[in-house]
């Protein structure tokens, strides 16, 4: 891997090309029936990825985030993971102090047959505690009604609504 990181003023630029070849891989399906597990999998990823960070005021900034990817393997399970094209568009704007909104949009299309688009939205409180940092976050997600890698894997919903908890000290 090759990379550049550039910071300047309300900016971050991250760019880097990748060659990673992984080996000895176990890509068959599991069959409890006819279990013959064998380490013959292999694959190359090779490809681009960047991420843009802008802070349009001292409340609010935005996110971009884009990767390109070749996958070759000797499996074809092993390539339905990897999609071509992904990429994601952030937005967050702390309104309080403490306080955060964020919009996010994620998507990877090229991803074999089928497209993969998600909205999430997150409303977050953050408490600073004696030695410690609390973060409790409201997040809904939407997701495009689209099979996810097979045309079996579909989710029974396409919303979602999670409280959630992170301690950090």
């Amino acid at each position: 891997s090759v990379g550049y990181y550039s910071h300047e003023g309300d900016w971050d630029v991250d760019v880097s090309w990748f060659h990673e070849e992984l080996t000895d891989l176990n890509s068959q399906p599991i069959n409890l029936f006819s279990f013959a597990p064998s380490n013959d999998g292999r694959i190359r990823n090779y490809g681009w990825e960047t991420q843009v960070m802008w802070r349009a005021t001292e409340r609010q900034f935005w996110r971009a985030t884009f990767a390109h990817i070749n996958s070759r393997s000797n499996t074809s399970v092993e390539e339905r993971f990897v999609a071509d094209n992904s990429g994601s568009l952030l937005w967050g704007y702390n309104f309080m102090p403490g306080w955060l909104f964020s919009a996010a949009w994620y998507s990877a299309h090229d991803w074999h047959d089928y497209p993969f688009d998600r909205y999430d939205t997150t409303l977050a409180r953050t408490f600073t505690l004696p030695h410690a940092r609390l973060k409790l976050a409201a997040t809904l997600r939407v997701m495009s009604n689209e099979p996810v890698v097979y045309s079996t894997s579909q989710y029974m919903n396409d919303r979602a609504f999670w409280l959630s908890a992170q301690l950090n000290f």
